[in-house]
């Protein structure tokens, strides 16, 4: 929990399928809370949303209910690849195939 509640986060790479759209989520950041809500922001935007972790399947479900695009390119359940304190490799498994996340903790 404090790993992810601790800092600012970003998409570092986001593909859909062997797209690259990364660029779509330039300038945002995330803040993770503990009260498993998550706020969107770029500049002076910002946008709430929720997410909630499942232990047992190494797996976080988020929702950004009225974001618009791209955050909404987020909502689902995202299964853990790789992690470590400072960056989290995720997938998501869609009727199009699979997308793949990688966030990684602002310095």
């Amino acid at each position: 929990m404090n790993i992810i509640t601790n800092g600012q986060w970003y998409v570092e790479q986001y593909f859909e399928g062997s797209d690259n759209v990364t660029s779509d989520f330039l300038n945002y950041e995330f803040q993770f809370k503990e009260d498993r809500t998550v706020t969107g922001t770029r500049g002076a935007e910002s946008h709430q949303g929720t997410w909630t972790e499942d232990v047992a399947t190494l797996s976080i479900t988020s929702q950004f209910p009225t974001a618009p695009a791209p955050l909404t390119r987020l909502n689902g359940v995202w299964k853990f690849k790789d992690s470590t304190p400072e960056y989290v490799k995720a997938e998501m498994t869609t009727a199009t195939g699979k997308n793949v996340l990688h966030l990684r903790k602002k310095q």
